[in-house]
């Protein structure tokens, strides 16, 4: 992975700025009909750039775009302009120290039947929706729609990161670790949008099979921030 900031002491919040809404110029449409019938083409973000420099504080420069323009660019083999939605990925704990992971639906577009992270989606629009700053985006509205959790559920919530995956041809995708209120067991009652979930020890997730990218990110942005303390 490729880390565009991490949050450690003395970093800076980004600015958000918006231009125009965006529509990918070119789209591998073999990769969009792939997808299954009535997939989700709703509004996603772009980055459009990530401008940062001596003596000033970075901004992230964001559009209004398509879910399938993201599809069909950043999933194709071929070499083109990349949507470069950004992601979002979270690691979280329970009350009592189990690490959250889904086993997600073989149903799933991207990446089914394999291991993911505790939440991972894509942010929409309304996720900023009067922020002028990172810190205020609501990195918690996709944790509520995928686990069946309350805001009040959520005890703590903290970016790590911004990074770029190469698996998705750069995709920029922002890290955070969590902790809920809720232990293990009471949780397995919740029911998840995206699969089944997988309460483990957090020292044994590299020895697990099948694991997607970003559960291999969410670790690495977790040990480069505990021993930056």
């Amino acid at each position: 992975m490729n880390v565009v900031f991490h949050t450690l002491p003395g970093s800076h919040n980004p600015t958000i700025r918006w231009e125009d809404d965006y529509t990918a110029p070119w789209r591998d449409e073999a990769v969009i009909a792939a997808l299954p019938e009535g997939a989700w083409d709703g509004e996603v973000v772009r980055l459009a750039r990530y401008e940062s420099g001596p003596g000033t504080r970075p901004q992230m420069v964001l559009q209004r775009a398509r879910y399938f323009d993201y599809i069909g660019t950043n999933l194709s083999p071929k070499d083109c302009e990349r949507t470069d939605a950004l992601g979002i990925a979270t690691l979280l704990f329970t009350a009592d120290g189990h690490c959250i992971l889904q086993r997600r639906s073989p149903d799933l577009a991207i990446r089914p039947g394999l291991l993911g992270p505790s939440m991972s989606g894509t942010v929409k629009p309304d996720d900023f929706k009067g922020a002028t700053l990172l810190s205020q985006l609501d990195a918690r509205r996709e944790i509520r729609e995928e686990l069946g959790v309350s805001s009040d559920e959520i005890l703590y919530l903290h970016l790590m990161g911004l990074i770029r995956e190469p698996e998705r041809a750069g995709a920029p995708e922002l890290m955070y670790r969590g902790t809920l209120s809720l232990t293990a067991a009471e949780l397995q009652d919740r029911e998840s949008e995206e699969g089944e979930l997988l309460f483990v020890d957090v020292m044994k997730i590299r020895s697990l099979p099948g694991r997607t990218p970003p559960v291999d990110n969410l670790l690495a942005m977790l040990i480069r921030e505990d021993m930056s303390r």
